[in-house]
């Protein structure tokens, strides 16, 4: 069956190797098909990745946002207390 992908890369003169040219030519077709759906469940899984990134680290941003704010008031009322 390789022997038929092989050949279909090369040039072709009888009408004998037709056959055998078109069947290798689907197979290669069918090797490109796969490969290119390997690289899209990779492309899926890095976006999923990254986007869960982006919300834990939004989520992890916003809890450090109300923690300065909190320690910005913290220091307000000292500095009246201590007035």
């Amino acid at each position: 069956m390789s022997n038929m992908r092989e050949d279909s890369k090369k040039e072709w003169q009888s009408a004998a190797t037709i056959e055998h040219f078109k069947v290798g030519c689907l197979q290669r077709i069918a090797d490109a098909v796969e490969q290119m759906a390997v690289s899209y469940d990779t492309i899926i899984r890095d976006r999923d990745r990254f986007e869960r990134w982006y919300k834990e680290e939004r989520e992890r941003n916003k809890k450090l946002w109300h923690r300065n704010i909190g320690l910005r008031g913290a220091i307000t009322r000292l500095r009246k207390k201590r007035k």
